[in-house]
């Protein structure tokens, strides 16, 4: 009879899986450079401007709901708006502190604006920005991935499959809205017919089903985790994310809610310096490395849970073989 395989180590804590991944970015330092670059380009670089085709369809909606609607806060807002931050297509683009800051001046003057001045166009941008941020994303995520899992990059193989990587990160993407435009629909029509009846209870349906759709994205978290780390499938990722974290959601909403409130927190003191102040460059070499390190302990935390997984599995079979031999054996 063969030897009775020892108990899996158990996975290391929500701390721990933290310290690994910012040292994980002090090993792999380099990577450190896709968020400065997106962010110096964000805040020195020209500017786009969707100012006339925003304008254009404001005026549309004020023709059709009336002069009673407010619009002034919204085209502000355009106005201020630098439509290059499309590119960080957050979650899984290369994570960027400018997207949201929006400066208006910088250390070197006014920023040079350039236009969108007709809806194809501003599509077609959309479109092109958005793609070319996630084939950015999928490289940063990529790297950050081989150093946790190799501990080293491997860059000649890791473009070699970026392009795969890529194409299911845009299928995930297309997939998660056609499920949301698909289960928003009956959810309208309900609310709406319970409406009549209670405004209290349409709310209720609304808020449930969106409670639903959150705990559906906290069960796929892991899904871009599965395809880097360990080549899956986009739907074998998905499964296995569901499944992981099945087995660890206390432990991962206990990460996930550490690594928002670190994130959350340190933003706030990233953007203390003004947009024109050169000071802004610490903020945006802090918000790169915490927030690359942040995003490494999510792959550290997924390789030694999903280890631990398929360990415990496999030494609960052979320990469920050897229970069924020995009663044969009796």
């Amino acid at each position: 009879m063969s030897e009775a395989k020892p108990l899996p180590t158990k996975p290391i804590g929500v701390i721990a899986s933290l310290a690994a991944g910012f040292d994980t970015v002090i090993q792999g330092w380099w990577v450190l450079f896709f968020p400065v670059i997106v962010d110096l380009f964000l805040w020195l670089g020209p500017h786009l401007s969707i100012t006339p085709v925003a304008t254009r369809a404001l005026d549309n909606l004020v023709s059709l709901a009336g002069e009673n609607l407010e619009i002034e806060p919204l085209l502000q807002a355009v106005e201020e708006l630098n439509y290059f931050s499309v590119f960080s297509v957050t979650p899984l683009g290369v994570p960027s502190l400018m997207s949201l800051k929006l400066p208006q001046l910088t250390p070197i003057g006014s920023p040079v604006v350039l236009s969108v001045g007709s809806e194809l166009l501003w599509l077609t941008v959309f479109l092109g920005l958005s793609l070319c941020g996630l084939m950015a994303g999928g490289l940063y995520l990529g790297l950050i991935a081989q150093q946790v899992r190799d501990g080293r990059v491997d860059l000649p193989r890791l473009l070699g499959v970026l392009p795969r990587y890529w194409i299911s990160i845009v299928a995930l993407i297309i997939i998660l809205l056609l499920a949301v435009i698909i289960l928003s629909i009956p959810v309208a029509v309900v609310a709406a017919i319970l409406t009549a009846v209670s405004v209290w209870v349409a709310t209720l349906v609304v808020w449930v089903s969106l409670m639903l759709f959150l705990w559906l994205l906290f069960h796929l978290f892991f899904t871009v985790h599965g395809m880097l780390l360990s080549d899956q499938p986009l739907f074998t990722a998905a499964w296995t994310s569901v499944r992981l974290m099945a087995f660890s959601s206390f432990s991962a909403m206990g990460l996930l809610a550490l690594i928002l409130g670190i994130g959350t927190g340190l933003n706030y003191l990233w953007n203390l310096p003004q947009e024109d102040s050169w000071m802004l460059l610490v903020g945006i070499a802090g918000h790169s490395v915490i927030t690359s390190g942040l995003v490494a302990a999510t792959f550290v935390f997924y390789q030694d849970r999903f280890r631990y997984w398929q360990e415990l599995r496999e030494y609960l079979s052979q320990a469920a073989e050897a229970a069924v031999g020995k009663e044969s054996d009796d």
